[in-house]
């Protein structure tokens, strides 16, 4: 008795030492998993992308009202929620069952694991079911906190929307209010999912039964989840420090120093030599970092998965001081292995890359600054002080707002009515032009100065000949008119060369590019699927999240230039410059000059390692 006993013992182990034996095969079950889906998430995205790029579709946020209505609309819903419900099974049911299997000993393997998952989506077809797609969806990626999926994890809402959000104290207040709400939310919903999957109850009753767990254990389960938190903070900060930072340090350093590995003068004969073992080491060196970082990142978000289903089956089961001893197969030597393949895979990558990148000058980009609103911030908004200001300070263009009159004058201005910059609120087709020119417009760089709304013709002689002006056709009066009268008055001041005709509106930008082949157009949209480089217009003007790598590099190869708007953050306005876009559409025009030329004046190792750590930001 005694010797069972002391065998049982031994056959136990706690919390900590089981996730260190355990991390390693859950990490086995994402790849496996993540091979497993492969081909049903490629047939499935090159549906979407099929559906959504066909004729007369390419699907936008500027298009939206004329796809909505047609059948690619629900196909596109319907492809896009089996692919919600297929990442759905594999990142949170199948890790939830995988690691009750792991606290409860079993040794079921992944094929089984995913499909007892699969099968608990009947579920979730129900009201409540749908609330919580739309919680893992949308809440989470917002809030931050609870169960994601990689598919949503990019979701977040458009910068152009927060800063109007965090200009006005109502909709900050609003805002901040809603975050807390949905935090409350996911902190209510933290075992739902367990509830669901191992108790085999509703999502109603999985709602009800997780709140009630919640609430009964909150002292215990916030002081948990926190102390958890701040361990593995302290963790991915260690390891960006060791494997993303001192790496870029040192490789600066060499790069500077006067007898660096970099700053050698190497013989004419032996300076390709040089120049490609340079490259091949800046290549590995910050790709390895980058991909050992990722995979700490994804064993601290296992391990906070397993220890959420420890708590999970603490306050359903009572606290288990010892757990069952993992198998030998799912010790780490194997994945160590596994690692140093990869960094290997790596290397072998590494010295193709040092052959292959030899023209500096393609990783440099050579994105024009467009001054938002006229002058950005260099001025009052849509104002003719503006547009000198950004002709001053070098600007490629300016982009503005143009609206019609009551009386068919069409007048400079962003928002829907006069209010915020009048005091008036009224529309500007609610007035004519002689009620409009008695406003006066509230300087916004804080001068004092009365300004008066200027005419589109005004701004047309002030730029003819110095600079580009991006003229969008704004609001509820954007229309087919607008475009044949803009174009009228646009050729009377002799500029068509100096306009490009934009909207958010596909329809209007499509008749201008029909029937006025000679103006330049743009689309803008801040979301869209499919290759909308077939949108009938020369460059698309995306909002920064929607400007993705592959997505540029789409538009150039279709012979069509792309912007980026409206880029004010200093690591986003590098980002941007370096990458392959025509335009950056700004309101911090001296940030975006000085960031210009600090890329123009890089040394040759700055310029390798600035592209390498930018490709791999969106990588990882």
């Amino acid at each position: 008795m005694n010797t069972n006993s002391k065998k049982d013992t031994t056959g136990k182990i706690s919390f900590r030492a089981l996730a260190f034996q355990a991390l390693p095969e859950i990490w086995s079950y994402q790849i496996l998993a993540g091979l497993l889906i492969m081909i049903p998430v490629s047939f499935l995205d090159n549906a979407v992308d099929a559906v959504a790029s066909s004729p007369d579709t390419m699907f936008t946020t500027a298009n939206l009202g004329r796809v909505i209505s047609d059948w690619h609309f629900p196909v596109l819903l319907l492809l896009g929620a089996l692919l919600s419900l297929i990442y759905l099974v594999t990142e949170i049911f199948g890790r939830i069952l995988l690691n009750d299997d792991i606290l409860s000993g079993r040794q079921e393997g992944t094929l089984k694991i995913l499909g007892k998952a699969s099968r608990s989506l009947g579920k979730l077809m129900s009201p409540a079911g749908i609330l919580l797609i739309l919680y893992v969806l949308i809440l989470v990626p917002i809030t931050g906190v609870g169960y994601s999926i990689s598919i949503s994890s990019s979701f977040s809402i458009p910068n152009f929307i927060m800063d109007v959000v965090y200009g006005n104290t109502l909709f900050t207040v609003l805002y901040i209010t809603a975050v807390i709400l949905l935090m409350w939310v996911s902190y209510r919903f933290a075992f739902v999912f367990h509830c669901m999957l191992l108790e085999g109850l509703s999502p109603k009753d999985a709602i009800r039964r997780s709140w009630q767990m919640v609430r009964d254990n909150r002292k215990k389960f916030i002081g948990g989840v926190l102390k958890t938190l701040a361990v593995l903070v302290l963790v991915q900060t260690l390891a960006y420090i060791i494997l993303i930072l001192i790496p870029n340090i040192i490789l600066t350093y060499l790069a500077f120093a006067k007898k660096g590995v970099f700053a050698l003068q190497a013989a004419a004969e032996d300076a390709l030599r040089m120049r490609y073992a340079r490259t091949t080491l800046c290549v590995f060196v910050i790709s390895a970092g980058r991909y050992l970082y990722s995979v700490v990142m994804l064993l601290c978000s296992s391990y906070l998965l397993l220890r959420l289903s420890f708590f999970y089956r603490d306050f359903t089961t009572g606290a288990a001081e010892s757990f069952p001893r993992r198998p030998k197969r799912a010790r780490y030597y194997s994945k160590v292995i596994f690692i140093v393949f990869i960094l290997a895979l790596i290397f072998l990558g590494s010295m193709a890359a040092g052959a292959v990148i030899d023209d500096l000058e393609a990783l440099t980009g050579h994105a024009e600054i467009i001054a938002h609103r006229a002058g950005g911030d260099l001025a009052s908004e849509n104002s003719i002080e503006g547009l000198e200001a950004a002709i001053e300070h070098g600007c490629y263009g300016s982009e503005t707002d143009i609206q019609r009159t009551s009386d068919g004058y069409y007048i400079i201005n962003h928002d829907a009515d006069f209010g915020r910059l009048t005091g008036v609120a009224l529309k500007p087709e609610e007035m004519t032009l002689a009620e409009i020119m008695e406003l006066r417009i509230k300087d916004t760089t804080g001068n004092g100065a009365e300004l008066k709304v200027p005419t589109i013709e005004e701004m047309l002689t002030v730029i003819k000949g110095r600079e580009k002006l991006f003229i969008e056709l704004k609001g509820a009066t954007a229309d087919h008119r607008m475009v044949d009268d803009i174009v009228q008055i646009v050729k009377e001041y002799d500029c068509v060369g100096d306009v490009v005709l934009i909207s958010l509106n596909y329809d209007v930008i499509d008749y201008a590019e029909t029937n006025y082949p000679e103006f330049e157009t743009g689309v803008l949209f801040f979301a869209g699927i499919g290759d909308v480089a077939k949108l009938n217009c020369d460059m698309l003007l995306m909002e920064e999240q929607a400007a993705t790598f592959s997505r540029i590099q789409k538009i150039h190869d279709s012979g069509k230039k792309a912007a980026v708007w409206t880029v004010n953050d200093e690591k986003d306005m590098k980002h941007f410059l370096m990458q392959n876009t025509d335009f950056v559409i700004t309101d911090k025009i001296e940030m975006a000059r000085k960031m210009q030329e600090e890329l123009r004046n890089r040394d040759e190792y700055t310029v390798i390692v600035d592209w390498l750590n930018d490709l791999l930001d969106s990588v990882f």
